[in-house]
């Protein structure tokens, strides 16, 4: 009898220290006819940092009813974010509901809508009307940086196909400029040297942005274009990384940022290299216009080469995994920031400074002779 009770009062003890976790269920819907959603993904993305082990959020489709559950869900609070091809996207590319639930507790009475997206659908052609297979097609809004308008990339970016076709879809209502780009995105050191490249162009065939039009996109229906993309002459632009004695900095990030503060530069992402042994960089495939060299001089280096793996190298552009972290970055100095590489299994931190730059503008011939003059940031 005494083991009885024993055993029973060891097992209420357990179950007291067990916690009890709630459910979480609901319904996804068109937000027009309000028809349910098949196939849409969703995640439960907890607003606190969860105590538990670390790992993925849990995720669940909806059935052929739009319905989804999630089961064992730890006490707390909750986004849930959900998504489905040819929808539009909330803001952050997911549409957020803020969810608490406590012990024990079902909350089954979620209900999500979904916008139908629009498209823009066309052909890319060159000057003579030809199509353009594999170029890059960019969806863009314009936006203010300061008291810079620029425009800027939404949603999601679409190639070409051996007809010149693309089609951009699950976009939100509302009017839009079209880049289109060759591959990759940026023609800036991709290959050898070259004397010619498809310029950016914008809808419906301008290299300068002010001369971009807008395309309206309705939610539900297809807008359709075609671009003409032009081709623009390209340079070299080269010089050397030297340091405060004057003395050459070896393997120094090189980035070229295209100052899009002046209109006439099309949007792009930054080309990257590295100083050679004579603190020598050349970026080729440059397009006239005025750019911004900003020099990252490495300061620790960990780990061992992989066998096999990738090499380095001045004047190269074969980087691995890249993370930045803005700020004083623990070495005590305001504009200065950081940034890591992990490549072929080392991995090398770098210091970047504001003052660690230098300005050129491209016309109609190669520039040479550029001098970035870096000084070290110390701990303090």
């Amino acid at each position: 009898m005494l083991a009885f009770i024993l055993t029973a009062v060891l097992a209420s003890m357990q179950a007291a220290t067990v916690p009890q976790t709630a459910r979480i269920a609901g319904q996804v819907v068109d937000d027009a006819t309000g028809k349910p959603i098949a196939g849409a993904r969703l995640m439960l993305m907890p607003t606190a940092r969860p105590g538990g082990p670390a790992g993925p959020p849990p995720g669940a489709i909806t059935d052929d009813d739009g319905h989804f559950t999630f089961e064992g869900v730890t006490p707390g609070g909750y986004n849930l974010q959900v998504a489905k091809a040819g929808f539009a996207p909330a803001p952050k590319n997911a549409l957020i509901a803020n969810v608490g639930v406590g012990p024990g507790e079902t909350k089954n009475d979620l209900r999500l809508a979904l916008e139908r997206g629009g498209a823009i659908a066309g052909r890319v052609v060159d000057a003579s009307g030809n199509p353009l297979a594999e170029v890059r097609v960019v969806p863009m809004h314009p936006t203010t940086t300061g008291q810079t308008a620029m425009l800027m990339p939404v949603g999601q970016n679409v190639q070409t196909n051996d007809l010149g076709e693309f089609r951009a879809y699950g976009l939100p209502a509302g009017d839009y400029y079209v880049q289109v780009t060759e591959r990759p995105d940026f023609p800036m050191n991709s290959g050898g040297q070259r004397t010619t490249v498809l310029a950016p162009t914008y809808f419906p065939g301008s290299r300068d942005p002010s001369g971009a039009q807008a395309v309206s996109v309705t939610a539900g229906q297809t807008a359709n274009i075609v671009v003409q993309m032009s081709t623009a002459r390209v340079f070299r632009l080269s010089g050397t990384v030297v340091d405060d004695a004057g003395k050459p900095v070896v393997n120094a990030v090189m980035t070229l940022n295209p100052d899009r503060s002046g209109a006439g530069m099309p949007f792009s992402p930054p080309s990257r290299l590295q100083t050679d042994a004579a603190g020598r960089f050349q970026f080729t495939n440059v397009m006239a216009g005025t750019y911004r060299i900003v020099a990252a001089i490495p300061i620790s280096t960990s780990g061992s080469p992989n066998t096999g793996g990738g090499g380095g190298g001045g004047g190269g552009g074969n980087f691995g995994t890249y993370s930045t972290t803005i700020g004083s970055a623990g070495i005590g100095a305001v504009g200065v920031s950081t940034m890591t590489e992990t490549r072929n299994g080392v991995t090398t931190q770098y210091q970047v400074q504001n003052d660690n730059a230098a300005t050129a503008t491209v016309g109609d011939a190669d520039v040479t002779g550029i001098r970035v003059v870096i000084r070290p940031v110390r701990p303090q």
